[in-house]
């Protein structure tokens, strides 16, 4: 990337969310310092139908829940999946849908779907418990854990991940940053998650 700072598409988009959909308590903007050497993708269908299209945010919804409720908006890899076997330091945003009232209860959300993981992740364990915290002046939820992942030869990966959850109305940006012990991203991103800005 050449510029300094990763507005990228969120930013972009979420202007136009708060111009085109009048959410008036709702926008927000979302910016941090791209890692430097990194491969960087961005969700261009969503990028063309908002600038094409005159979207509603009724309509954003629909398009997020036909979408199993999650979209990739943005993410970074250290490595090209094409160049590199074994696990690739990656960093995601995905835009997903907010259905809960108030924070308290988009916490205990959170919290359930975070400890659900250790059915699907083979030797899940929490690294920092799942808690709130503030992240760049915004309410957020916080968990970092550790898991092993499968192979298609059925070698085993020891991964770690921190997940950061920032609602805005009825939606919720979910950031995650994944590395692990062969592959010690650790300082990298306790920097960047510092260059991590909100409206």
């Amino acid at each position: 990337m050449t510029t300094s700072v990763l507005k990228v598409f969120v930013t972009v988009t979420f202007l136009v969310i708060a111009t085109s959909f009048k959410q008036t308590n709702n926008e927000l903007e979302f910016s941090m310092t791209p890692p430097s050497g990194w491969h960087g993708t961005t969700n261009q269908e969503i990028w063309d139908n908002l600038h094409k299209f005159k979207v509603t945010g009724v309509e954003l919804n629909k398009y997020i829940s036909d979408h199993k409720g999650s979209v990739l908006v943005v993410s970074q890899m250290k490595y090209k999946p094409s160049e590199h076997a074994g696990l690739i330091p990656v960093i995601q945003v995905n835009l997903r849908l907010n259905d809960t009232k108030s924070f308290s209860q988009f916490v205990s959300v959170m919290t359930k779907s975070a400890e659900s993981m250790k059915n699907y992740l083979n030797d899940f364990q929490y690294l920092e418990n799942a808690k709130t915290i503030t992240l760049a002046g915004r309410q957020a939820f916080y968990f970092s854990a550790k898991f092993n992942m499968l192979t298609k030869n059925s070698d085993t990966i020891k991964a770690r991940s921190r997940t950061y959850a920032v609602p805005f109305g009825d939606k919720f940006l979910q950031i995650n940053f994944t590395d692990g012990p062969s592959e010690d991203c650790s300082k990298l991103f306790d920097s960047l998650v510092k260059t991590i800005k909100f409206n």
